[in-house]
């Protein structure tokens, strides 16, 4: 159950003008700089961003002489006597290893080589 209560000014509040009760006026949006603190936090990283970017490119210059041997693509598929495919056969250039043939006995791969250069697998 509820109580119905009465306010003992109500005479005064509807003597009033309904419209001087509230205003309609917005607030304006005013533009704020940010703090000082956070414009030196965005520089110090534009800084960093700047400096990370030129090593990078400084790194890879035109002075490697890798960036001018082209890559060739390279398939090797291992066999043993009777046909069937090798799994797990160690692929060598040279003496170092650069893969290992899949569960078909295949294994591709690009490698950068100088043209016309003959690759030992």
């Amino acid at each position: 159950m509820s109580v119905l209560r009465f306010k003992d000014d109500v005479d005064e509040i509807l003597e009033k003008d309904p419209y001087d009760l509230f205003t309609v006026e917005r607030k304006r949006r005013t533009f704020r700089l940010p703090a000082r603190g956070t414009l030196a936090a965005v520089g110090a990283g534009l800084v960093v961003a700047t400096a990370l970017a030129v090593a990078v490119v400084a790194k890879s210059g035109p002075g490697d002489a890798d960036d001018k041997s082209p890559y060739a693509y390279f398939e090797v598929k291992a066999i043993d006597p009777d046909g069937r495919p090798v799994a797990g056969a160690t692929v060598k250039e040279g003496a170092r290893t650069v893969g290992v043939t899949d569960s078909f006995g295949e294994w591709r791969r690009f490698m950068r080589v100088s043209p016309g250069a003959t690759v030992m697998l």
